[in-house]
């Protein structure tokens, strides 16, 4: 047949993903890269003059959280507009 070939000479199956399951990935994908830019402009801000001790376990947890909920807005608002505007 025309497929691909392993080593042993065996037809390689390569699964296919459903629509839902690659949107799904998709979203997943969006929602870690929106918590990682946050975090990244998180960085900028000045926590020495938030916060007593910025070096601290709880600052440092502090920044983890507002990363979080930001991006997870952030992320949010993408995918809705991503389903607003591509997926219509």
């Amino acid at each position: 047949m025309g497929g691909r070939r392993s080593r042993r000479g065996k037809e390689l199956v390569i699964p296919s993903m459903s629509p839902d399951a690659i949107f799904a990935l998709v979203r997943a994908l969006i929602a870690l890269g929106a918590v990682y830019i946050c975090w990244w402009a998180l960085i900028a801000l000045r926590f020495d003059r938030i916060v007593r001790e910025p070096g601290s376990i709880q600052a440092k947890l502090l920044h983890l959280v507002l990363a979080v909920v930001l991006g997870r807005q952030f992320a949010g608002f993408l995918i809705d507009y991503l389903n607003w505007t591509v997926f219509r």
